[in-house]
């Protein structure tokens, strides 16, 4: 158990979207910028001055907006975009510019010769939706704007029920070097989601005959690890016991192809006896994913494409890297750190295969999940062993074949996460709600299970605090008293450090994450969804970590 929370804290539609572009006939002579008034006109949005209050007020697809040309200060529905405007106005009449455009209103497009050019369209606005669905989209939309505005956001999120879509929007950055601003066509990396289609893939031999679940993996292939002890469940279930490969990785000893990785593997004991235990385990996928190559003579990137991604049209789906080259449009990041994370990422993706190789877009995630928990790739009996709610391991239930089912307050959920270093993941479902959420970030280690739970939490008609959270400044003395070694026991070890006036956390082979002050003895960091709470200012002891809905207690280590 204590493994299973080390590695929780570790790793913690159909939508035409090009359509033929929208250009505005106005623009300023003097730059690049358009009229706010005449753009909002050409989007088929509304716009209103209201002299009492000096306040611009104007509807487009992405929300109603106020703002007030006296104070600079723009808000959607309550929520404050968090720093002065400063939009220009000449002889009357409001200027916007591309900036603005995007990064503020959330559309895609250009400028070019004075002229805006929409790429995308919220198709979402044009479904016929009853009055409640629509007040309850205005306010998923509304939170989704906060998360973007006052936590850090990137990345894309599809809310479906049924085949209704409630939100498809991408917010934020898809790339923090360049300052290019995410669209729903941007490409993610997915990492461990991955797994489901490898299960998939594997499982679809075993429909054809090919192969027995209880096989062990050295019968289709013989140089295997261990290949003789473990069998094709067992990498399924997380049960083999098998050494973790990514750890040489991250202990800086790049493993180039498969013969390193497989030498690696078996030059490690294994962690427990097959069958016996339970460890999240990259090595096993990563395996599964040359058994198919083994049966079939295509690499898994090349059957996946052939027998899942062309035939249900996810277009935008495929391998992160092709002879060392990204595929993904999008550039991933830690605590803003771009370059160096995708040297890392690099050296992960592009040996993840089975284990998390793939990118994707939202909705394709989407067609993805409906075709699998729709049963149009497996029969019922099939469906029920991968999520895990037959029995297949008496080890851990809560996982299947890659895919975990997990209890909530709303019911049964069905997914998975993944995390790379620049990106995290999250793809679900719950069946008694058949609703379908899906977050792609390319921030590493955001905390989309606090943003999922809140989309939750406004599907089932309860609310949710849009308010900032108040910070308080501490001198560099105070933030000293909190700096030593901590430990989690038997699951996690945390230094605690200061740099550049900052209160640093870092979990063991972790990047650093830095805290906020809230008060003289609370720090949080709400990118990442964590909150600590020492227990004294003065001469602290230890500190309560809440991530993800959990909380620890760390104790402060005293040097011997």
């Amino acid at each position: 158990m204590a493994t299973k929370w080390k590695k929780l804290l570790v790793v913690t539609l159909v939508i035409a979207l090009l359509t033929a572009p929208m250009a505005s006939v106005y623009a300023s002579d003097a730059d690049n910028r358009i009229p706010l008034r005449a753009m909002v006109n050409e989007l088929g949005g509304e716009i209103e001055w209201i002299a009492s209050e000096r306040t611009i007020e104007f509807k487009i697809s992405t929300g109603t907006y106020t703002y007030n040309i006296d104070t600079d200060l723009l808000t959607r529905q309550g929520i404050s975009w968090p720093k002065p405007i400063d939009l220009s106005i000449e002889n009357g009449v409001t200027y916007v510019d591309f900036d603005f455009i995007q990064s503020i209103l959330g559309l895609s497009g250009s400028i070019v010769e004075g002229t805006f050019a929409s790429n995308s369209v919220d198709t979402t606005e044009s479904q016929n939706l009853s009055p409640e669905w629509q007040e309850l989209r205005e306010k998923l939309k509304t939170y989704l704007v906060f998360e973007q505005w006052h936590q850090n956001f990137d990345g894309q999120v599809l809310v479906a029920v049924g085949d209704d879509i409630l939100v498809h929007q991408a917010y934020g950055k898809s790339n923090l070097l360049t300052g290019l601003n995410a669209t729903n066509e941007d490409t993610y990396s997915i990492g461990s989601i991955t797994k489901q289609m490898t299960a998939y893939a594997i499982m679809k031999l075993e429909s054809e005959g090919l192969l027995s679940f209880e096989d062990t993996i050295g019968k289709h292939l013989e140089d295997a690890p261990y290949g003789d002890e473990v069998t094709i469940h067992q990498l399924l279930t997380h049960t083999s016991g098998l050494p973790e490969y990514t750890d040489a990785l991250f202990a800086g000893e790049p493993l180039a192809d498969y013969d390193a990785i497989v030498a690696y593997v078996r030059s490690k004991p294994l962690n427990f006896k097959p069958g016996e235990e339970w460890m999240y385990c990259n090595s096993g996928y990563y395996l599964l994913g040359h058994i198919v190559t083994s049966l079939t003579g295509q690499s898994l990137d090349d059957y996946l494409e052939a027998n899942v991604f062309e035939p249900l049209e996810m277009d935008m789906t495929g391998w992160a890297f092709k002879e060392d080259v990204p595929q993904m449009t999008t550039l991933g990041s830690v605590q803003g750190e771009v370059e160096q994370t995708l040297i890392y990422d690099g050296i992960l993706l592009s040996v993840a295969e089975g284990a998390g190789a793939v990118i994707s877009t939202a909705e394709d995630m989407y067609v993805w999940q409906k075709s699998l928990y729709g049963n149009t790739l497996l029969d019922d009996e099939s469906l029920a062993l991968m999520v895990g709610i037959v029995e297949n391991t008496s080890v851990n239930p809560n996982y299947g074949y890659g895919v975990m089912n997990m209890e909530t307050p709303y019911g049964v959920e069905f997914g998975h996460g993944g995390n790379t270093l620049g990106y995290t993941a999250s793809s679900t479902y719950l069946p008694v709600l058949d609703t379908h959420i899906i977050i792609l970030s390319n921030r590493g280690y955001v905390n989309l299970n606090g943003i999922k739970n809140n989309i939750y939490t406004l599907l089932m008609g309860g609310e949710v605090s849009l308010e900032v959270t108040e910070t308080v400044d501490l001198p560099l003395e105070a933030l000293e008293k909190f700096v030593g070694d901590y430990e989690i026991p038997e699951v996690l070890k945390i230094k605690m450090f200061v740099q550049d006036g900052k209160l640093m956390l870092q979990g063991e082979g972790q990047p650093a994450v830095d805290l906020t002050p809230t008060s003289s003895v609370n720090f949080e960091n709400k990118t990442y969804g964590i909150a600590i709470q020492y227990d004294d200012e003065i001469n602290p002891t230890s500190f309560t970590l809440f991530q993800s809905g959990l909380s620890f207690e760390a104790i402060r280590q005293v040097a011997e």
